[in-house]
């Protein structure tokens, strides 16, 4: 509370008290409550902005999952029509594009939402 000016009252001789007048502490008191309830709803605005922007961020994340997702099956399904494609004479192309079928298709599991 260095803004406040400090007074001395001589109780006995050699012995002083020291105090502050109360208009001046009130006052002091009064600025630092303002400042405080300031701060405390600066932080609330930007609390809520931090949040929001967690908010659309999951929503982004769900939003990049599910297109993960669907690239996969359209590549499993690609792998489908190519197997569809082949003469049967190609085996070892058959053999391919099955492991590769599987592969999309266990990889679109791990992007799957609820």
């Amino acid at each position: 509370m260095s803004e406040l000016n400090v007074y001395h009252h001589e109780l006995r001789p050699n012995e002083y008290a020291e105090f502050y007048l109360k208009y001046e502490a009130d006052k002091v008191i009064a600025e630092k409550d303002a400042e405080i309830a300031r701060l405390n709803a600066i932080r609330k605005v930007h609390t809520e902005a931090i949040e929001s922007m967690g908010a659309g961020l999951q929503q982004d994340e769900e939003e990049i999952l599910h297109q993960k997702y669907k690239r996969c099956l359209a590549m499993a399904w690609w792998c489908s029509a190519e197997i569809g494609m082949l003469v049967s004479t190609w085996e070892s192309k058959i053999k391919y594009y099955k492991r590769w079928q599987k592969r999309w298709l266990e990889l679109a599991e791990k992007f799957k939402t609820n």
